[in-house]
């Protein structure tokens, strides 16, 4: 082999051969993978450390330690008008500072008075200056302590989100600086479903945050069906004249569909009641009305004269002098 060629796949050996212990550069999907995972563990990090931004207020506990002076190590609770109590300081009012600035405040107190170039160390070991009461339908209600700034969406899922019977709405109750409660109603339908981010506001000390049991709206099918009885409107959802029918149970043999009744109350107090042919509908002739809260449907027995009594005694009252009127 000529001694050019020879040259040429050595320089070419020793420019793709990897040098010994380095590893091949990994694919760009594994950087981004780790990229992500750091930048989570990061934000964990941050968010896990409440000290960082949380106000000190009346009632915490917190830990002060003076490097290289164990003498002065303490462990105080801030009183009810704000201060604490430490060696050769007396009194330090701290309400209204986070630790980093209680810190600077305590190290400079220190320099003028008994030490040079104190370094001070503040640590919170109770949390208890900012209660916020989270009540009504949710997992875990109670009173929870704010350690670091926290919106509404934070403190539902940290009282362990909600319960079966929930509703779709929950209120805020705050106090203003007189000292008068306003009240604030937030739909969980928007912030959590549609993702509004106005609606996530920042949760402060004293915060009542109210859960509802949900209000189930309610229509009514009686007579000569499969299984008559009350049913739930769902959320956000129209029930037709013929899915109600469905739901309870269809209808039998001796249904006089052509005579079915709708009473529905109104606004005023008044009732009325409407003819419905469900022949006409089922042939997809007729109209397929929506229902609404609280309507009665009325399917009777072709063979019978009139509505008996354990019908009527299983419906509202307004609904049972409306089907006395109609019949």
């Amino acid at each position: 082999m000529k001694p050019i060629a020879l040259l040429l796949i050595l320089i070419g050996t020793l420019l793709f051969t990897p040098l010994a212990g380095q590893d091949n550069p990994p694919a760009a999907g594994a950087i981004d993978q780790t990229v992500k995972k750091n930048t989570l563990l990061e934000f964990i990090r941050i968010r896990s450390n409440p000290a960082a931004n949380y106000v000190l207020g009346p009632g915490d506990i917190i830990s002060v330690d003076v490097f290289g002076v164990p003498e002065l190590k303490t462990e105080v609770q801030v009183a009810q008008d704000g201060t604490i109590m430490l060696p050769f300081l007396s009194l330090v009012r701290v309400e209204g500072l986070n630790t980093a600035e209680l810190q600077v405040k305590l190290e400079s107190l220190l320099a003028d008075s008994v030490l040079k170039d104190p370094h001070v160390m503040v640590s919170i070991k109770e949390y208890r200056s900012q209660p916020v009461h989270v009540l009504g339908e949710i997992s875990k209600p109670g009173t929870y302590q704010l350690t670091h700034f926290m919106r509404l969406v934070d403190l539902l899922s940290l009282a362990g989100g909600f319960t079966a019977t929930a509703g779709d709405t929950c209120t805020i109750s705050r106090q203003d600086e007189t000292g008068t409660s306003q009240q604030v109603e937030i739909s969980l339908v928007d912030l959590l479903e549609n993702g509004n981010p106005a609606l996530n506001v920042p949760v402060q000390a004293g915060d009542i945050i109210h859960v509802p049991k949900r209000v189930d709206r309610i229509f009514y099918v009686i007579g000569d069906v499969g299984k008559p009885g009350a049913y739930p409107i769902p959320p956000k959802k129209e029930i037709r004249l013929s899915e109600a029918l469905t739901t309870a149970g269809g209808f039998t043999k001796t249904s006089a569909l052509a005579n079915t009744r709708l009473v529905r109350a109104l606004p005023d107090g008044q009732r009325t009641v409407m003819a419905i042919d469900f022949d006409k509908i089922l042939k997809g002739s007729g109209e397929d009305l929506s229902l609404q809260e609280n309507d009665m449907l009325y399917i009777p027995n072709s063979k019978a004269k009139g509505i008996s009594q354990a019908m009527l005694s299983s419906v509202p009252n307004f609904i049972y002098w409306g089907l006395l009127l109609a019949f």
